[in-house]
Order: C-alpha cells, then structure tokens, then sequence
C-alpha cells in the first residue's frame, strides 16, 4: 500500500512539471502501464487531490510585468477579508490574491500584471484606499 501511496506522489510529480504531457511519457517515468497511470489520476481526480488542471502564462512575453502587494492588516474580521477579496479579484489586471498563512507578517498577498508602471499605480491606489483604515503597513515587489 505504501508503494502505491508513492506511485501518485510521482505521478503528481509528473503532472506539475507538465499536466499535458501524454499518459505513455507519464507511465514511462514512473515506470508503470499507462493504463495504470490513466486509473489512477482518475482516482486522483475523483478523491479531489487532483483539483483542477490550470495554466501557467508568461506575461512578459505579452509585454506585461509582475507585481506582488503585500498587505499587513489590522482591526479587520475574515468575513470582511473575504469581501474585500473578491472586490480585488474582479480587477483584471489582478491574477491572484489570497490570505497568506497566520504565522506570516504580511496578511494578504496580491499578485498584479500590468503593461506599465502608471496602471500599477492606479490598481495600488485603488486597493490601498479601500483598505485604508485596516491597513498596518504595505510593501511591493515589481519583477
């Protein structure tokens, strides 16, 4: 049972350098029949460890840049985080934006592509008003 357990893991492994890659390349690496590895991403899948399948796009290469805001709150409940959120999320130059782990300074993490620095500073001043009475400090990275 133990080996099987490790079987997923690698073809997990497999799936997160290349989810598109064809089930025989799976099954080559992980040394196991493709219907096999075919069974059990599908029991992968099923048992909701396999969530869904994304994409990873370089924005660079459509001429954006990448800029992470990290936000430090204060005085502010999760259910107001979470309004607050979804208001972020439906600014389209904002690819993510989440609550980072309790034991992190920085309480919000907001992942921002732009193809100039002048929109950055409207979607920063935007999300920074509106939390402005919560916010304790804030800092962000341009890549």
């Amino acid at each position: 049972m133990k080996e099987e357990g490790e079987k997923d893991k690698l073809i997990l492994f497999e799936l997160l350098q290349n989810c598109r890659q064809p089930l025989s390349k799976i099954a080559k690496a992980v040394k196991l029949p493709q219907q096999t590895v075919s069974y059990r991403i599908a029991k992968l899948e099923k048992n909701k460890i396999i969530k869904k399948y994304t994409i990873n796009i370089d924005y660079q290469k459509l001429g954006m840049n990448r800029h992470s805001l990290y936000l430090d709150l204060k005085g502010i409940n999760a259910e107001q985080v979470d309004e607050y959120l979804k208001t972020i999320t439906n600014i389209d130059e904002v690819s993510c934006c989440y609550m980072l782990h309790s034991m992190s300074k920085w309480k919000i993490y907001i992942s921002v592509w732009t193809k100039d620095i002048g929109r950055y500073d409207d979607i920063q001043t935007k999300i920074v008003t509106k939390f402005r009475k919560y916010i304790k400090n804030y800092f962000y990275l341009l890549f």
